[in-house]
């Protein structure tokens, strides 16, 4: 059994994660030129058929563009910074376009007449539609800074901290240079 907190709650399908990853990939590599789909497929290992029809649908709206050829490929249709990934999973969810159906299976459920788990799940949904209109792919194709370690965190503050006297406590364990009479 999967389990769904490993998998962010699978609010949106396999389908769009896929496009989401691919698109975010050929973002990461704008200078490469067209890439092949079988390159996108190996490198986000996404099974290359399954992966070449939600490439073909992201280029038929617009997100993307194809190049034919044996050095053709996908490319992004428009800057990323441009492309807003409602605009990705769009064509796969009817979550980014419109409302679904009561997920809870109350066929009369609306704002107006709402079930029990209305509001809430309507939060969950409405925060989703903010981050896909507010998130673009360039938000998401940047370079990751990596965090040091906590301990490599707590090793700096605790060596920015004062030491005796005022002064700043040495980390790499050397000695002071000792007087030629031995006294430190």
């Amino acid at each position: 059994m999967v389990d769904w907190r490993t998998r962010g709650g699978d609010v949106l399908s396999l389908t769009s994660e896929y496009a989401m990853r691919a698109v975010v990939y050929l973002a990461r590599c704008p200078d490469e030129g067209p890439l092949p789909g079988r390159r996108i497929a190996a490198a986000l290992n996404i099974p290359p058929k399954y992966l070449s029809t939600l490439l073909r649908e992201l280029v038929r709206c617009g997100v993307l563009e194809a190049s034919p050829g044996k050095s053709g490929g996908f490319q992004l249709a428009r800057p990323a910074e441009e492309v807003r990934l409602h605009e990705v999973v769009a064509p796969f969810e009817a979550v980014a376009v419109a409302r679904k159906p009561c997920p809870f299976g109350n066929a009369t459920c609306s704002d107006e007449h709402p079930c029990d788990g209305h509001r809430r799940w309507k939060r969950v949904t409405d925060e989703l539609r903010r981050f896909l209109d507010e998130t673009t792919v360039q938000d998401l194709a940047r370079p990751r800074r990596r965090r040091a370690s906590r301990p490599a965190r707590r090793d700096a503050a605790r060596a920015a901290r004062p030491g005796p006297a005022g002064r700043t406590r040495r980390t790499s364990g050397a000695t002071a240079p000792r007087s030629s009479t031995g006294s430190a």
